[in-house]
């Protein structure tokens, strides 16, 4: 297969991405020749000790900020050295689920899905069926109308699931999801993350420390200094 339709066929394609933070005397090298791929319909974990550069790599992905060295391609873009009109268009087809869920704290549960919805296009009622919807399929149909203060932390991180979920992304980035959480509340949020994703066609990058959630990913990626130094299969 040519190397262009290969790339088609990944979500992501990163090919020798390296990063630095700072200038001068103070620049540190973040990121090192890092190579990855996501396939459609994929879940990779990925794991490492603090300062690896896990929460950079996500967010070089994520179009969260732009590459300056190295190839990255995400949803068929390509992400480095663009400016911020191209960054911007890339985040619009990606979710995001933060370990602060990042809700307003003056918005319904409804009305925090909704308003992602609509930033994404959809109508005010298409977006208020939407919202129902997804809010259902993580067990939250009865707390639609509460607002954030009302709900415990595990509540919460659903309806930050549902949000990022609900405007159909092909891609969802996941950055400590269960770091709040305990152990049962964790795991249901990732359970339910996991089979949402896996029905609506989502690949997924998850960030975590947590080694009790592994099981749920198709590989998990280790990362080091900076650089990928593992890569493991599940075994299904």
């Amino acid at each position: 297969m040519p190397a262009n339709d290969q790339t088609q066929l990944n979500v992501v394609d990163v090919t020798g991405l390296s990063h630095y933070f700072g200038r001068g005397a103070l620049k540190r090298k973040v990121l090192k020749d890092v190579t990855f791929q996501l396939k459609a319909n994929e879940i990779v974990i990925l794991t490492g000790p603090s300062g690896s550069g896990k929460t950079t790599f996500l967010t070089l992905i994520g179009a969260l900020r732009a590459a300056t060295h190295g190839r990255v391609c995400v949803l068929g873009t390509q992400l480095t050295e663009v400016g911020e009109p191209t960054l911007v268009e890339v985040r619009k087809k990606v979710g995001y689920i933060f370990q602060q869920h990042n809700l307003l704290r003056f918005l319904t549960a409804q009305q925090n899905v909704c308003m992602s919805l609509e930033l994404h296009g959809y109508s005010e009622l298409e977006a208020r069926r939407r919202a129902r919807e997804f809010l259902a399929e993580v067990d939250l149909g009865e707390h639609m109308h509460k607002y954030p203060d009302q709900l415990s932390g595990g509540q919460r991180q659903r309806v930050a699931i549902a949000r990022a979920l609900a405007p159909s992304p092909k891609l969802v980035l996941a950055d400590e999801p269960t770091a709040a959480l305990d152990r049962q509340n964790g795991r249901e949020v990732v359970t339910m993350m996991h089979d949402l994703a896996r029905r609506k066609g989502s690949s997924i990058v998850i960030v975590t420390h947590d080694n009790r959630i592994l099981d749920i990913c198709d590989r998990t990626v280790h990362m080091e200094d900076g650089a990928i130094t593992d890569i493991t299969v599940a075994c299904r």
